[in-house]
């Protein structure tokens, strides 16, 4: 590893299938997170354009170099000292203003590449890292980000790439034309609910939860809260019902 100014490979974890990820240290001593693709496509090539068009924003992670290995990109990136969002979910619980924090701080981060017509696609506990010196979320993993400006990578009826417990209806649907930043809107109100509640508002299983996607069933259990009115405008079934722009999602709280 030498030829990449890699001194010691601290950890490894295998990502979707599609790539490894190493926490590396450099030849300075400065941890990294270096993903390896196997077989590197278009969607690869399109995660490194977007975070390096993105590179500038603050609350993401951030390229710190690309190389090359067997023909396929290594990708460096900073090393995030932090828990994801998962491994520490549970302490959330019940915890109004924490959550309202965490939500408008990720509404925040994401505006800007909203605006630049950029959707996540898979925003969840796991692609959240959380500072250990602040609290503050740091958003990860852009590998099925879609950029609105070009041509889908994804054909017309083809299965969306989704994680299921966190997926919107309309990717559920493979409803390409129904992406767009709602798409995040209800991620989000999924990762509000699912903190809060402990638990999906749309049931335990992915079968249960695409049944009432597919019925249009909006019904959820909510309490009266501070919580509320933002869960009743993102976890809407029909995009066209969520909350209108990111403005308009950030001043819900």
């Amino acid at each position: 590893m030498k030829q990449y100014s890699i001194s010691e490979v601290v950890n490894s974890f295998a990502d979707s299938g599609q790539k490894l990820v190493y926490i590396v240290k450099d030849n300075k001593g400065v941890l990294l997170a270096m993903k390896a693709f196997r077989n590197c496509n278009a969607r690869d090539i399109q995660e490194i354009e977007i975070l390096n068009r993105l590179k500038a924003l603050p609350g993401i992670s951030k390229i710190v170099r690309v190389e090359t290995y067997n023909g396929a990109p290594l990708l460096f990136e900073e090393y995030i000292d932090g828990p994801d969002l998962h491994d520490i979910k549970n302490t959330y619980a019940g915890d109004e203003g924490r959550i309202k924090a965490l939500i408008k701080n990720m509404a925040q981060i994401l505006k800007p590449i909203w605006e630049a017509k950029i959707v996540h696609r898979d925003l969840k506990p796991k692609n959240i890292k959380v500072l250990k010196k602040d609290g503050s979320p740091v958003i990860l993993d852009f590998g099925i980000a879609r950029d609105l400006s070009v041509e889908s990578i994804t054909k017309t009826g083809d299965k969306q790439p989704m994680t299921w417990d966190y997926a919107s209806p309309e990717q559920y649907a493979a409803d390409k034309g129904s992406i767009s930043y709602r798409t995040d809107f209800f991620a989000l109100g999924l990762i509000g609910y699912t903190l809060f509640y402990q638990k999906h508002p749309f049931g335990n299983s992915q079968a249960e939860i695409e049944q009432k996607f597919q019925s249009k069933n909006n019904v959820i259990y909510l309490e009266n809260n501070g919580l509320k009115k933002f869960f009743e405008a993102t976890l809407v079934i029909e995009p066209s019902g969520r909350v209108r722009n990111a403005d308009s999602l950030i001043a819900l709280f």
